[in-house]
């Protein structure tokens, strides 16, 4: 430690890291492997990355810390550690990371359908030699999901799930956007993270099954545009703004000695076609995997996560698009949300005597709730009375307080959280009702393009982790999804991660694929006609009230 440095020690665990006296926080986070959550990238917009002083003097509080935290928070010595800096003369700083702020292991899914499809592997299978192996790899924004398989049998070996190592640098698609278009050094960082991610993760399989590297000779990987360009190496930056172009719509093949994957270095990494600026090659694989394409009546798939993909199969057309859901399907923006890590409320339900029952991931204390728990309480808060259907919570009803100047209701208790309660607050159900909102236009605006009513939709595909962990029953009573029969609504789970397999077994299909990637029609939600109206209507929380308020303005 020098006259210019200052020390920083994160707790629990003792984390130690050296940084210059301009630093922040959140730089000795990353110094010190610490994993912080930071779903702006550091930009000091999110609120998520709080920590609490323990020892040592550090800055005034920002502006911006003012406004995402609330006086009490400040007062007990909660600062944001992207913003927070020692104060002028400090040498040593020591700082509390809350279980919520701490990024932990959480429960992904990984697995999806269960598919016979033909063999027709990009490899020649020699009778006697060492079967080869394939890896297919599902790149998301937040996890990444990969899969071991054995090309001669079809069959999965070993599958795994991570988190994406980008996420210090932005949680959401756009803030990688932003980051990576800040130069090509930034861009190159995000690459070799995710890169050396995959490789790592791809050692600890082979290890389990007593397999080398040049024992895997095919890789196909799938993922949303911006993600799919990043490993490419393409850019991004037009991503960001209107009319939200990709680089190239082809499927491209690359050599993995190119790309520096730990296979075969002569092996090929295959990336199917992407459909549009953000719907990715990850929805067409789920396209496959769900085999939307040979569906008969109007069918939906709908892959729920920060950014949800709708398409709609009808009369031999498949149309798509791509709606701007947000954070709070992963437990973002919401005061004590969380991903589904062990302590997270993931489910809420009325009792029959009428009080809210909740379960946490792992069945231990609530520690904070993530995007499923969120979303069944406002359905039960809504059922039970505490909410109405604008989303307002209702004062002077049973377990609606005021804290810090916010309505919120008090769901369950905890020793963990300051406030001694895992609340969910008004700006929290606002939070839901726009990703909600969104996700309801997004549909909405498809089915109307297509001259097809709620009525006539014949089923109801969920993909995705998020998708794959609600209860669709909630979805329906807050109006996320039309009013369909319990029965017509499938969960797929990760749809996109089985057409990755597929993708990397067939020539045949990758061909198929190839060819429906060009037949889809993307529907730009932006420019969509009284898109706004579209919004405003599915932002209600009962399928009544969004019905009426659509009427009125259609002039139904």
């Amino acid at each position: 430690m020098t006259e210019d440095t200052v020390t920083v020690t994160f707790q629990p665990g003792g984390f130690e890291a050296e940084i210059s006296r301009d630093g922040n926080f959140m730089e000795a986070s990353r110094l010190a492997g610490v994993s912080l959550e930071s779903q702006c990238g550091g930009a000091g917009t999110c609120g998520r990355c709080r920590v609490v002083v323990i020892s040592g003097e550090v800055a005034e509080p920002t502006e911006s810390e003012k406004k995402l935290l609330t006086t009490t928070e400040l007062a007990h010595g909660f600062r944001l550690a992207c913003l927070a800096s020692a104060a002028p003369g400090e040498h040593r700083v020591e700082l509390y990371m809350p279980p919520v702020s701490i990024v932990h292991e959480q429960k992904f899914q990984v697995e999806g359908l269960t598919l016979e499809s033909a063999l027709d592997p990009p490899v020649e299978i020699i009778e006697g030699a060492v079967p080869p192996h394939g890896l297919a790899v599902d790149l998301g924004t937040s996890k990444v999901a990969m899969f071991l398989v054995n090309f001669k049998s079809g069959k999965t070996e070993e599958s795994i799930g991570f988190m994406n190592p980008q996420f210090p640098y932005g949680e959401d698609v756009i803030s990688r956007i932003g980051y990576a278009g800040g130069g090509t050094d930034e861009a190159k960082l995000l690459r070799d993270l995710v890169v050396d991610g995959i490789n790592e993760h791809l050692e600890e399989m082979l290890v389990d099954r007593a397999l080398a590297p040049e024992d895997v000779a095919g890789v196909t990987v799938v993922g949303n545009t911006a993600m799919h360009h990043l490993l490419l190496g393409l850019p991004v930056r037009q991503l960001g703004a209107s009319p939200f172009e990709p680089a190239t719509r082809d499927a491209i093949e690359r050599d993995a000695r190119e790309m520096r994957m730990g296979v075969l270095p002569s092996a090929k990494v295959y990336m199917p076609p992407v459909i549009a600026g953000f719907v990715g090659s990850d929805n067409l694989a789920a396209i496959i995997a769900t085999r939307l394409h040979e569906e008969k009546g109007p069918c939906l798939l709908v892959d729920l996560g920060t950014n949800t993909e709708v398409a709609l199969r009808v009369g031999g057309r498949i149309v798509c698009c791509s709606c701007a859901s947000g954070p709070a399907f992963e437990g973002e923006a919401l005061r004590h949300g969380m991903r589904a890590s062990p302590g997270a409320v993931e489910m809420v339900k009325v009792g029959a005597d009428g009080r809210l029952a909740v379960s946490t991931v792992g069945d231990v204390e609530p520690i904070g709730i993530c995007g499923s728990g969120v979303l069944d309480a406002v359905a039960a808060l809504k059922d039970t009375g505490a909410l109405d259907e604008r989303g307002r919570l209702l004062p002077g009803h049973p377990g609606v307080v005021e804290e810090d100047g916010d309505a919120a209701y008090r769901l369950a208790p905890s020793s963990a959280i300051q406030q001694g309660w895992v609340l969910v607050t008004q700006h929290d159900v606002r939070e839901i009702q726009k990703a909600k909102g969104a996700v309801r236009a997004g549909i909405e605006m498809v089915l109307e393009h297509t001259g097809v009513s709620p009525r006539e939709i014949r089923k109801v595909m969920l993909a995705g982790a998020f998708g794959s962990y609600i209860d669709p029953a909630s979805a329906v009573s807050i109006a996320m999804l039309p009013p369909v029969p319990a029965d017509r609504i499938v969960q797929v789970g990760n749809a996109a991660g089985v057409g990755a397999r597929e993708l990397l077994c067939s020539m045949k299909l990758r061909k198929e694929a190839e060819e429906l990637a060009r037949t889809i029609e993307h529907l730009e939600l932006v420019t969509y006609p009284r898109a706004d109206l579209f919004f405003a209507s599915s932002m209600l929380l009962s399928e009544e009230s969004v019905g009426d308020y659509m009427s009125k303005w259609r002039g139904v």
